[in-house]
């Protein structure tokens, strides 16, 4: 398929390639109208990690990178690990359910209203205690561990709310920032007081957490450090004292902050994706299309079906493509139908046979143009009537001429008798006239598909005469047409010629 097909398959389907996308954008457009939007602060950790394995090794030292990394990933896994966000999500509880008032700080009305719906007041009563946040904390612990209560139920053990230790590790990124010393953390939200009090309270926690285990080591060591100092493979009091420092190093560098804008909506780039994925079906629609369809349609597929020479060819006329040179097409079509017909032909009278299997192909329109086009060549030719040539009467002359018409009047002979025969499947084979015909034109209407009735019909009258069959297709579209005609370049200003 060349470009200007292309493009007058485009124009062919213009309707459906632009409403398709349309519709998909406007349905995706639609459908993200209440999207939810989600915020995501983030808080910096230092650990000292990388600095003071450096300062401990010396210059003159290798670094112990494998040790490094191992520290890091012993860091992560506590900020990820199930009894940390344990205690993140009962801890944010408690901060919700010790509120009197919605504040926007903490977090948000849609966030508190759910909570309200969740949790009864008389359960809320029996928990908060609004002058100790440790005691609200220590109540909800207490209360949690009790079989069937309604807090585990609705919220600590729903992956979905911000109190469940899963559904906060799902949400949360924790990642080390290239090979310093330093931890990055992200939380996602829907609310941003949410998001920003959770990295508060997993900064918090992970931070006391890794100092109850980094001096419950060191602690360790100075019980055996009477018994090991003097020993080969001893701990100094300086590495001692530096464990101490390590446990001491981890500080929040960054602390999180409100968010005041969401992520990046995905609204306009799912939206664009649809109509994309529109536009690229609708186009490969059109095209499919034209590949599929089973059609004669054009040349090379009419020889295939048929196993006929193609011989000629009309033009589908359209009247809302008045500018275009149909006069030329036409001309140039019948010009190669007529090639065909001198290269099968000698000094003698010829008769033709214009045949079909089906009415309505085009039999009678294609002869009238081709015997005018014949005569207007000085090739004298008529066209005949079956009945005049089965009873001998006067000659019917091609188009709307009378018999003293001045392009045929000279005429005393003529080279082609052209006589058109009955639809073969509604009729019988008139064998005392295909068995004098020269060569046969088989008239197809491209536009309509090839059937097994045409093929037999077909196959029969194969049978009845040993003289060529040439074939013509009717109402061939303009895409198909150019295959034997070229591309249409004297055109008129208008949307086919830009295609060219």
């Amino acid at each position: 398929m060349t470009i200007p097909q292309l493009i007058r398959q485009i124009k062919n389907h213009w309707l459906l390639i632009i409403t398709l996308p349309s519709l998909i954008a406007s349905f995706i457009f639609f459908l993200t109208r209440n999207e939810i939007c989600e915020y995501n602060p983030n808080a910096v950790i230092y650990t000292g990690l990388t600095s003071v394995r450096t300062l401990e090794s010396g210059q003159n030292d290798q670094i112990d990178y494998f040790t490094i990394n191992n520290s890091f990933d012993n860091i992560l896994t506590i900020v990820k690990s199930r009894s940390t966000l344990e205690e993140v999500g009962i801890r944010l509880l408690a901060a919700h359910l010790m509120l009197r008032q919605p504040n926007p700080a903490v977090a948000n009305n849609h966030t508190i209203k759910h909570l309200q719906t969740v949790l009864p007041e008389s359960v809320r009563n029996q928990i908060v205690n609004f002058s100790s946040p440790e005691r609200t904390v220590e109540n909800i612990c207490r209360y949690s561990e009790m079989p069937g209560n309604i807090i585990s139920e609705k919220l600590l053990n729903v992956n979905d709310e911000p109190y469940n230790a899963k559904g906060i590790r799902a949400k949360l990124t924790a990642i080390r920032e290239g090979t310093s010393d330093m931890v990055r953390l992200n939380y996602l939200s829907t609310d941003p007081a949410v998001a920003k009090q959770t990295l508060e309270l997993i900064n918090l926690v992970f931070r006391r957490r890794y100092q109850e285990l980094k001096m419950s080591e060191t602690r360790t060591d100075i019980e055996n450090l009477h018994e090991l100092n003097n020993s080969k493979n001893g701990v100094s009091a300086k590495n001692l004292f530096q464990n101490w420092i390590n446990s001491t190093s981890v500080q929040v560098l960054d602390a999180p902050k409100l968010a005041d804008q969401p992520e990046s909506s995905n609204r306009i780039l799912l939206t664009v994706i649809g109509f994309t994925v529109g536009f690229i079906f609708s186009i490969g629609f059109s095209i499919g299309k034209t590949y599929f369809n089973k059609r004669i349609k054009n040349p090379k597929r009419a020889e295939h079906l048929t196993g006929l020479r193609f011989t000629g060819a009309l033009p589908h006329f359209k009247d809302d493509l008045k500018q275009f040179p149909w006069g030329a097409i036409e001309h140039q079509t019948i010009n190669q139908c007529i090639s065909k017909l001198k290269k099968w032909s000698n000094q003698q009278t010829h008769l033709v046979v214009i045949a079909s299997s089906r009415e309505g192909e085009g039999k009678s329109f294609f002869t009238k143009k081709l015997v005018r086009q014949l005569n207007q060549y000085g090739i004298r030719s008529i066209i005949k009537s079956v009945e005049d040539f089965q009873l001998k009467q006067h000659y019917e002359f091609a188009g709307e001429f009378d018999e003293d018409d001045e392009l045929i009047s000279a005429f005393d002979k003529y080279q082609y008798a052209f006589v058109e025969i009955p639809a073969l499947l509604l009729e019988t084979i008139p064998t005392e006239i295909t068995k004098k015909a020269a060569f046969t034109l088989w008239v197809c209407d491209a536009a309509r598909t090839w059937t097994t009735a045409d093929r037999y019909v077909l196959t029969s009258y194969q049978e009845n005469t040993l003289t060529p069959i040439g074939l013509i297709l009717n109402r061939m579209a303009l895409d198909d047409i150019e295959v034997i005609t070229g591309e249409f370049k004297n055109l008129k200003p208008s949307f086919l010629q830009k295609a060219n």
